[in-house]
């Protein structure tokens, strides 16, 4: 492991020392300890935990608001408390308190660590992670990637929320909460104007569409996700369309 020390102590960006440690981890095959000081930034709000002693940090280009979009996600997906909690403190949370950053920060890394124990090997569980995706995917394609990826996800955030709802299962209260603290971060929840024609060609064409069906995380609840590929389309493009 003196080579993948040395590299790390060589490193002149601190944000590539996780994937150093995680490319050691898989070289190793096994996990290792590992911990790196989170400072006040928002920066570990988008850790991946891929792999047991494996952590990917993501760096987002605009700061910290496209940062909070990623705990918002994890308490939609996962947390009820959580989302209540973010909601409740979004204000301090883009004023960086440190007391609020360390609530959310460890309870959005318990959260995610969990779905990635429960489905190591990405087999079905871990896709709720994409929640936000399938929309936001085809939104940032069609808009010529003027969308950031972070508020791209934002806006399919609600327009998911939106299709949960439609099929009878997220109450539009919860819906209406969702697009409230998304908004309060400071993120967008309308689709621009967009061809939603060429909105459903790029979610057909989407790496989760199987058997020619767009698989979408789908929300019970705020707090309670699941995954299905039995939307009707035609249902989702009439979501789409009425957007706002």
């Amino acid at each position: 492991m003196a080579g993948y020390y040395e590299m790390i102590v060589r490193g002149d960006d601190r944000d590539l020392i996780p994937f150093i440690t995680g490319f050691a981890a898989g070289c190793k095959l096994q996990g290792i300890y590992f911990a790196q000081e989170a400072g006040l930034r928002l920066k570990p709000l988008r850790d991946r935990i891929k792999h047991r002693g494996e952590v990917q940090h993501i760096i987002c280009a605009d700061k910290n608001i496209a940062r909070l979009r990623e705990a918002i996600k994890m308490a939609a997906i996962m947390s009820k408390d959580l989302f209540n909690y973010i909601g409740n403190n979004i204000e301090k949370a883009r004023a960086l308190d440190v007391s609020v950053l360390e609530e959310i920060i460890s309870a959005n890394a318990h959260l995610k660590a969990k779905v990635v124990s429960k489905d190591e090997k990405e087999a079905d569980f871990r896709a709720i992670l994409n929640f936000g995706h399938t929309v936001g995917h085809a939104v940032e394609a069609v808009s010529a990637f003027g969308l950031k990826h972070g508020q791209a996800v934002a806006i399919g955030m609600i327009a998911e929320a939106k299709i949960s709802n439609r099929v009878g299962r997220m109450k539009e209260s919860d819906v209406i909460r969702l697009r409230e603290v998304i908004n309060k971060a400071g993120l967008p929840t309308d689709i621009p104007a967009l061809d939603i024609g060429e909105v459903m060609t790029a979610m057909r064409h989407d790496k989760k569409v199987t058997g020619n069906k767009i698989r979408f995380v789908l929300l019970n609840a705020i707090g309670d996700a699941y995954i299905t590929d039995g939307v009707n389309p035609a249902l989702v493009e009439e979501v789409l369309t009425g957007y706002g």
